[in-house]
């Protein structure tokens, strides 16, 4: 073999390594782009679950705050209720006004309530009963009346009795009762109001 045919076979060598190279690389190459390519698809993919993940944020924070805005509307008008309540309870010197729960227990009365009840401060009839204060006779009487309201749904309206105050004085009085109903309207209790007609009689 003379040297030129050397030299050929060496460049024939050398063009296949470079071809072979080549072609590695542009392996690589293509390899790269493809995985830039996942690369750029899964970063948009992210960028559009963020943007969805932020609407979804912004409205949760959006019905939150109605929410927030409804539930202070609601406590406040809650207060105004509770304030007038106790503003007209507690100004109602010759009416009494008690609330019980579906036991016939008092849950809340007036002040005039607690002077005919004898008691210093309306709290301690809490958990009592008729039957605490009353004649037996009354007692069982307005237990009756009540236990038909909560069975019936009727109320009582201006029915006239004769009871023995705490200083043992009798009264005549008017009373109507009435149900107390329960967001589902379901009855839990009674409600009356008792007004002295003695002078009437």
């Amino acid at each position: 073999m003379n040297s030129d045919q050397k030299k050929i076979n060496e460049l024939t060598a050398e063009i296949a390594q470079l071809r072979t190279r080549l072609a590695e690389i542009e392996a690589a190459e293509a390899k790269s782009r493809k995985q830039t390519v996942e690369l750029i698809r899964h970063r948009q993919q992210l960028e559009a679950l963020a943007q969805e993940r932020a609407e979804q944020q912004k409205k949760i924070s959006g019905v939150l705050l109605r929410e927030a805005d409804e539930r202070h509307r609601l406590q406040e008008a809650l207060r105004r209720e509770h304030s007038l309540l106790h503003m007209l309870m507690d100004n109602l010197t010759d009416t009494t006004i008690y609330f019980k729960d579906e036991f016939n227990q008092f849950t809340m009365i007036n002040r005039a309530q607690a002077r005919l009840l004898g008691l210093r401060n309306p709290e301690e009839c809490v958990g009592k009963t008729d039957f605490d204060f009353f004649t037996p006779e009354h007692a069982r009487a307005a237990f009756l009346d009540e236990q038909q309201i909560i069975q019936s749904g009727q109320p009582v309206v201006g029915k006239i009795e004769h009871i023995r105050n705490a200083d043992g004085l009798f009264r005549w009085v008017s009373t109507t009762k009435m149900p107390i109903y329960d967001r589902n309207r379901k009855i839990i209790g009674t409600f009356g109001l008792t007004h002295d007609i003695t002078t009437l009689k």
